[in-house]
């Protein structure tokens, strides 16, 4: 059976809408938050003003790996992008079968739409929060000018503001487009070439995450996704995918179940590495290059995977980006009717809360983002 790389890889799709329903988890306890610190363990040891009991959070038992690590997801995403870009754009941005302003409008087209219209949103939810008595910005309070004015540029995560402001899980949206325009440059300038993927890595990690740790975790992890990318070509290529599919996926699964365990008991081994200490997400972000790999080999070999999941890959962005202000509208609601945030331990609302995300990304998806790209993608760019 000769390899053939698929049009689309189905499960990598699945992989990342899961990826941004597990960042929704780890921001549920953001209900019970009433300030801008960042928590240190979802343990009891949250430095947020506000407390809850972690051992109340909806079906806890069973998505604590999420509660604690889902923030790592980003890494996800990150390295999907990688190896995704690398795959798609590369060849044709390096023999300029795509131009600059093409690739531009494609990816504006693909962001800005819901970016602008989450951003009003919150903007809109946080000025109508201040007539509620007591009440100010109780998840993040850097919500002035000037951190608008980076957020309304996608600029907010490159070193000039306060990342946690306004729809805050844009801050990872903001790296992207920063990843993008240095994507782009090197495809264009410099050979796609192993050895300049891994040197970009190393740089994003050790040079660039010290000074600004969300750019850094974003270059390290998409340029290490591009690396992921070039060893699937080379497994392809040279026919070895059926014999190295085995060992990627009894390599993935015990990764996975070794980290499940770790979380579970928390502990990382690199918690007391001296010089590692600030690099702990490092195992999870192998881990992940590994399962990218694991399931792009294991589509070549098997046919499509996940296409019945598919479009969680589809409406991930819209699940990204409603659920903070879905979840800080909610929020509102319930403290101007003077309802308990004990609510928030409830199953039932935590359900109902799932079930309303959905629903609005897929309408969001469907009838806003893929309508406005398709209008700006035909507006701005000219086909002769």
């Amino acid at each position: 059976m000769k390899d053939i790389i698929p049009k689309r890889f189905y499960s990598l799709d699945a992989l990342r809408g899961l990826a941004a329903f597990a960042v929704v988890i780890y921001h549920w306890p953001q209900f019970f938050f009433s300030g801008n610190n960042l928590r240190s363990s979802f343990r009891g040891e949250s430095s947020f003003i506000g407390t809850y009991d972690v051992e109340k959070l909806p079906f806890f038992k069973s998505l604590f790996v999420f509660y604690d690590s889902g923030w790592l997801a980003v890494d996800l995403f990150f390295g999907l992008s990688g190896f995704i870009f690398y795959w798609l754009y590369s060849s044709n941005i390096k023999n300029s079968e795509i131009t600059t302003w093409e690739f531009l409008v494609a990816r504006f087209s693909r962001l800005y739409p819901l970016h602008m219209l989450t951003l009003v949103w919150v903007v809109s939810i946080q000025l109508a929060s201040q007539h509620i008595p007591n009440t100010r910005f109780y998840f993040y309070q850097h919500n002035n000018i000037h951190n608008f004015i980076l957020n309304l540029f996608l600029t907010s995560s490159w070193g000039f503001g306060d990342w946690h402001s306004f729809n805050t899980p844009i801050w990872s949206v903001s790296v992207e487009v920063a990843l993008y325009i240095i994507f782009f440059v090197c495809c264009r300038l410099l050979s796609i070439h192993n050895f300049i993927l891994f040197l970009f890595s190393t740089v994003g990690l050790f040079i660039i995450y010290p000074i600004n740790h969300q750019l850094g975790h974003g270059v390290f992890s998409f340029f290490l996704g591009g690396c992921t990318y070039r060893v699937y070509v080379l497994l392809v290529s040279t026919s070895r995918t059926r014999k190295a599919l085995p060992y990627l996926s009894s390599a993935t699964l015990s990764m996975w179940f070794i980290a499940i365990f770790l979380v579970y008991h928390q502990w990382n081994p690199l918690d007391s590495a001296p010089f590692f200490w600030r690099y702990t997400f490092l195992p999870a972000v192998f881990m992940f290059q590994m399962t990218i790999l694991t399931l792009a080999v294991a589509e070549t070999r098997r046919g499509t995977m996940g296409k019945r999941i598919s479009y969680l890959g589809d409406i991930s962005y819209s699940v990204y980006l409603l659920h903070f202000p879905i979840q800080l509208s909610t929020l509102t609601t319930a403290i101007y009717l003077r309802v308990s945030r004990e609510a928030f331990y409830n199953y039932y609302v935590f359900f109902c809360f799932f079930v309303l995300l959905l629903i609005a990304s897929i309408i969001s998806h469907y009838y806003f983002e893929r309508p406005a790209q398709n209008y700006i993608r035909k507006t701005w760019v000219k086909n002769d």
